[in-house]
């Protein structure tokens, strides 16, 4: 009788376990740092170069350091802006705008970047463009002789994703103690024998 209330307890206890270890956030890993690359190509012999900026949607998405969300590029060039290093798994949007232009104009003016970080610490790359298909993340420059400042383009009408874990652990801690409480109780509760009639 009493070897039948320990193995209650003990399988209760594992299961509180794993509802513990399952509803606490994983921490304690870093995942690859990734580069969003950038090519660019001319489309005559000429100079020009193109400054591109890369924002975040959302002000928790991870960003390289402040002095290298910037790029320069100068002809028909590829560059890569700075690592970005994060430890946290999601999907984080980011704009890809080409904002200062010397003597050309950029065609897309700005594109949509998925950084994709799984629970492995793998970290993908995409790129779409303004009509939401999948793309690669190049510009085409073309010549002129006087530019005017491109116009921002609007910002996307979709709600940016929302990432990271936003659950409460002492919500979860606290429903598992008073849970585990009551399972101690009704296991070790002392049972009235019925007597039959």
């Amino acid at each position: 009788m009493r070897t039948k209330c320990c193995i209650r307890v003990l399988v209760s206890g594992l299961l509180l376990l794993a509802m513990l270890l399952v509803a606490l956030p994983v921490t304690g890993w870093a995942a690859d740092a990734v580069s969003v690359p950038v090519r660019q190509s001319l489309t005559a012999d000429a100079t020009a170069s193109v400054t591109y900026t890369l924002s975040p949607d959302a002000p928790s998405n991870p960003m390289p350091p402040e002095a290298q969300r910037t790029l320069t590029l100068s002809g028909s060039a590829e560059g890569a802006f700075a690592p970005i290093p994060t430890d946290v798994a999601g999907d984080f949007w980011y704009t890809l705008r080409a904002e200062k232009t010397q003597g050309c104009t950029v065609t897309p003016a700005s594109c949509r970047v998925l950084l994709r970080v799984r629970g492995d610490g793998s970290v993908s790359v995409f790129a779409y463009n303004e009509d939401g298909k999948k793309s690669e993340i190049t510009f085409a420059l073309t010549p002129v002789a006087a530019v005017s400042p491109s116009p921002a383009p609007t910002p996307n009408s979709t709600a940016p994703v929302k990432t990271g874990d936003e659950a409460r652990p002492a919500v979860y801690l606290a429903l598992m103690s008073v849970s585990g409480a009551v399972l101690l109780v009704l296991c070790f509760r002392p049972r009235r024998k019925r007597q039959g009639a």
